[in-house]
C-alpha cells in the first residue's frame, strides 16, 4: 500500500501492530525520519452505548536546526468519532480541522504559542 500528498509518495514500511502502519518516503533512512503513521482502536460498546472509533494519523520529519544539528518535528491528528455518526458530519469535522491547520490562527499557535484569539 502507498499514498500520495503534496506530490510525495509514501510506502508501507512496518505493520508495528494489526492497528498500526508505518509509511516512510523517499528521503527516509536510518538517522533521517521522513515517516507517516496511522493507527486505529476498535470502538468499545457498552450495554448503553455503542462506542467510539479512534484513528490517530502522525507525521514525523527529521529537520536541521542549525548548527549541524537535527530534530524531529511531529504533528499529530485523533479522530474520536462515535459510532452511528453521520460520514457528513465526520467530513464536515475533518474538513474545518484542515482548514484550521492551514489558517493564520493555527500558524500562530505553533510558531508563538499563542492560544487567545
Amino acid at each position: 500500500m502507498a499514498f500520495t500528498i503534496n506530490t510525495l509518495a509514501y510506502n508501507q514500511d512496518t505493520a508495528l501492530s494489526a492497528d498500526k502502519v508505518k509509511y516512510v518516503g523517499s528521503s527516509n533512512t536510518f538517522a533521517i525520519k521522513d515517516q507517516w503513521s496511522l493507527a486505529r482502536v476498535a470502538p468499545k460498546a457498552t450495554k448503553d452505548f455503542a462506542g467510539v472509533a479512534r484513528a490517530e494519523v502522525k507525521r514525523t520529519k527529521t529537520v536541521s536546526i542549525g548548527n549541524g544539528l537535527y530534530a524531529d518535528a511531529i504533528i499529530t491528528t485523533n479522530f474520536s468519532f462515535p459510532v452511528g455518526m453521520s460520514k457528513a458530519d465526520a467530513d464536515a469535522l475533518r474538513d474545518d480541522q484542515g482548514d484550521f491547520l492551514i489558517s493564520t490562527t493555527a500558524e500562530q499557535l505553533a510558531w508563538n504559542h499563542d492560544i487567545t484569539h
